[in-house]
């Protein structure tokens, strides 16, 4: 309306809408022109079904053969409560277990619901066969989930490349629980390496309480990636392996200790320790440079393996090795002995002589531990002697060095005109050295018919290298 007439003014009229179920969208087909909106219309023409208000361009599209987003289709792909589909290619009724899932309202052509088929192009193989796709992680098999016994599949990532008896396998996901030991007993050789994205079917077994996946068949083992990262090692405290409670959640998978100082060189086969005892093994790798006790690393990286009832980290090249610190030694504090004797009687002696040994660096030796050159000060009151040793019964000098590796020897090393020779067999835990050479009592035979005399030439010696 003008100021001047009060008949409708058509030129400045809207038009409006419907909106029968008020949902704020119109009917398309009911309008009216307006200044204002009359009530109960809209200035909106695009309500598809205005008696419903769950019907509009604002409703979310949901399986129902109803098209509630009045795009013009019905049931589409994105439909809020469309279901997962998988291809079954093989068609036995399992659907492929690495396949994307489809999104449909309604089962597409090839596909169905199940994804629990571990190889969809062989119709002999799906969970409906016996021991065959029954899926498993990691942390189900390490948590219990399963019996010992049962034929487990598994998928995940190769820790490291093959070694003689098995691999770790790896979830994606790293963390407590994400590891798992595959052992195939060197019955055939998988030639996997780290990175490998790997399907395993195996017997799921605790061998002396170490869990693992026992794998007989290579056919049992496929690559179905490879070059794969693998997860960051979950860092973790020495004191740890020593408690079941604390280590078993890290059994098999990847860890790193940091920070640590070696204790004990060598615990035998291959073993030795660093900081609250934790075991580092040989498993997968042997560390080369020679250890020393009190000798540290920023950190170790490694699977951690079970086995003779100790939980053991197992390296897997040099590079899990990060910034190796040997010690130093700039003191020898000892003693050294050497008993003599040649008679009739069983522990004879003619002469039992001692020195007091202190060292101090000396020139290094190649390949050695450390080199000293070792004052020693013959103690008489300690010693005894008839005179057959009286030309030993003075003070002397001697160069002495250690070498864990001479020949796969540990030594005593002896410079002699500026060249260092290996003398007797010796032992060193990184702060106590320890050597001993010849015979004690050692029956001398003459003839082969009776023991004539006994002999004793034994040298014997012991130190705190620091």
């Amino acid at each position: 309306m003008d100021d001047e007439d009060d008949s409708l003014d058509t030129g400045t009229a809207s038009t409006w809408y419907q909106d029968r179920d008020a949902d704020g969208y119109g009917d398309a087909v009911r309008s009216s022109d307006a200044c204002i909106a009359p009530s109960g219309y809209t200035d909106s023409d695009t309500d598809c079904d205005d008696a419903d208000a769950s019907v509009n361009p604002g409703a979310a599209e949901v399986c129902d053969e109803v098209d509630n987003d009045c795009d013009g289709d019905t049931d589409e792909d994105d439909a809020l409560d469309a279901a997962s589909w998988y291809t079954d290619a093989d068609i036995d009724g399992y659907g492929d277990y690495f396949g994307e899932p489809i999104l449909a309202c309604d089962a597409p052509s090839g596909a169905v619901a199940d994804n629990t088929d571990c190889d969809d192009s062989d119709a002999s193989v799906n969970p409906g066969v016996a021991d065959y796709c029954v899926m498993a992680t990691p942390y189900e098999i390490q948590t219990g989930v399963f019996a010992e016994g049962d034929i487990l599949t598994v998928v995940g990532l190769v820790a490291h490349d093959d070694a003689d008896y098995g691999f770790h396998l790896l979830d994606e996901t790293g963390g407590a629980y994400s590891g798992l030991w595959i052992y195939h007993g060197g019955d055939f050789v998988a030639g996997l390496v780290e990175g490998d994205e790997v399907m395993v079917r195996g017997e799921y077994t605790e061998y002396y309480d170490l869990t693992e996946l026992w794998v007989t068949d290579a056919a049992d083992v496929t690559v179905l990636d490879s070059g794969q990262t693998l997860p960051a090692p979950t860092v973790i405290d020495t004191s740890w392996l020593a408690s079941a409670t604390t280590a078993e959640p890290y059994e098999g998978c990847l860890v790193q200790v940091e920070s640590v100082s070696v204790v004990d060189t060598d615990l035998d086969y291959g073993e030795w320790s660093v900081d609250d005892d934790a075991v580092i093994d040989d498993l997968l790798y042997t560390f080369e440079d020679t250890l020393v006790a009190g000798a540290s690393f920023d950190s170790i990286t490694g699977l951690l393996y079970y086995s003779y009832s100790a939980y053991k980290i197992e390296p897997r090249d040099a590079d899990d090795f990060v910034n190796y610190s040997a010690a130093t030694y700039s003191d020898y504090l000892g003693w050294e002995t050497l008993d003599y004797g040649y008679g009739y009687g069983y522990g004879f002696r003619n002469c039992s002589l001692y020195w007091d040994a202190v060292g101090t660096p000396a020139t290094p030796c190649p390949d050695c531990l450390w080199a000293f050159d070792v004052a020693m000060s013959y103690d008489t009151s300690a010693s005894y002697d008839d005179g057959a040793c009286s030309s030993l019964t003075t003070d002397t000098t001697y160069s002495y060095a250690y070498s864990d590796d001479y020949y796969g020897y540990s030594v005593l090393m002896m410079e002699y005109s500026g060249t260092w020779y290996a003398w007797i067999e010796a032992s060193f835990d990184g702060s106590t050295f320890e050597y001993a050479s010849g015979y004690l009592d050692y029956p001398y035979d003459y003839g082969g018919t009776y023991p004539g005399y006994y002999y004793t030439y034994y040298w014997a010696g012991e130190a705190e290298v620091y």
